[in-house]
């Protein structure tokens, strides 16, 4: 698993997935994540963390990610440790602690000082459910605006080509505009209708 991998979201992401021979991933154990485990970005955009999950599980880290495992019988919830190393005020402590070079760089000591203050078990829960709620409200309007501006996309194009007309008041299509949200009337017969004014 490598870094790009690891999304804003707290996502990890299937593609640039390599596979390694079973014969040397065997060698690698101490690399293998397991569900619950949080793996973090290890150089450049500290603050990008993700945690696992069973569909990710028996996934080998690669030198650009640091695992973190939270241990069995301790209060802290890995989910809560996640918000925690995704905080800004987190990161500013990671890279003030970071190597000097060019690149921001988290090393496993730096890791182990990180001070982090632990609510209650059911305060945890708390936050973590309110968060949640945030972030299921974030994603809906992330995917709103990708198909808003892959829909924008398309129809400058047909505009700039001068496959749709525009006329005073509305806009009418030649064709099929490409899938997109459901903004547009259709007038039969694959043609449609953007009204874009009086």
């Amino acid at each position: 698993m490598a870094a790009g991998q690891i999304g804003q979201d707290h996502g990890i992401r299937g593609f640039g997935a390599r596979k390694v021979p079973p014969h040397v991933a065997a060698g690698l154990e101490r690399f293998r994540l397991e569900e619950g485990d949080l793996v973090c970005v290890r150089c450049g955009e500290l603050g990008r963390v993700a945690q696992v999950g069973a569909e990710h599980e028996g996934w080998l880290t690669g030198t650009s990610c640091l695992r973190i495992r939270v241990k069995e019988r301790t209060a802290l919830r890995p989910r809560h440790l996640l918000q925690v190393l995704a905080r800004r005020e987190t990161v500013r402590w990671l890279v003030a602690r970071s190597p000097r070079s060019v690149i921001a760089s988290l090393r496993t000591r730096t890791l182990l000082d990180l001070p982090v203050v632990l609510p209650p078990t059911a305060e945890q829960e708390a936050i973590l459910a309110v968060l949640a709620s945030l972030d299921a409200e974030e994603a809906v309007h992330r995917r709103v605006a990708e198909e808003t501006a892959r829909l924008r996309s398309g129809l400058a194009e047909r505009l700039l080509d001068g496959e749709f007309t525009v006329t005073t008041g509305d806009l009418r299509a030649s064709g099929r505009l490409p899938a997109g949200p459901p903004v547009f009337g259709g007038a039969g017969e694959g043609r449609w209708t953007v009204i874009l004014g009086g």
